[in-house]
């Protein structure tokens, strides 16, 4: 699929309007509470919601986005999509971000994510990311490699305007 025109636009005018970027090194306190940057702190909001991620993050969205995409799950999805939206939206928690800007991680999440006491916290556009270090390092060192051993996909992020 090629970007072109207006859709190249816009997708041009998400990446630089986008809250959620760039990947920093937390620690978890002993209570499973993590400090949300402070750059990311407005776009999120006091109430997040947190879901287990497809790859064994955590994923935080903002509450408004998330209901958005709730909604969008709900009245699009049929068959297995459906099954596998409605397995996505069961395991989301909704938790607020306290005054210092912590954020307590449930166990389970924890768990999900294999989590101990370092982290790292990636935004990914329209949401962050909770990774245990060196799931992240594996996961981001595979998506690099298999895009630049696939010519047809790096072109494609190439005419993005994305260089890896």
């Amino acid at each position: 699929m090629e970007i072109k025109g207006e859709q190249a636009l816009n997708f041009y005018l998400d990446c630089i309007m986008t809250p959620f970027r760039g990947e920093q090194e937390y620690n978890l306190d002993e209570k499973g509470r993590i400090l949300i940057p402070i750059k990311y702190r407005e776009g999120l909001g006091e109430a997040v919601i947190l879901a287990r991620g497809g790859l064994g993050q955590i994923n935080i969205y903002p509450k408004s986005f998330f209901e958005e995409m709730q909604q969008h799950l709900e009245t699009s999805g049929e068959g297995e999509s459906l099954h596998l939206a409605s397995r996505f939206l069961s395991a989301a928690i909704e938790c607020e971000v306290d005054r210092q800007g912590r954020l307590l991680i449930p166990p389970v999440l924890r768990r999900h994510a294999k989590l101990a006491s370092e982290v790292v916290i990636v935004g990914n556009r329209d949401h962050l990311e909770i990774w245990q270090p060196e799931s992240w390092e594996l996961t981001y060192n595979a998506w690099v490699a298999g895009y630049r051993e696939n010519a047809d996909n790096y072109a494609k992020i190439h005419e993005m305007g994305i260089r890896l």
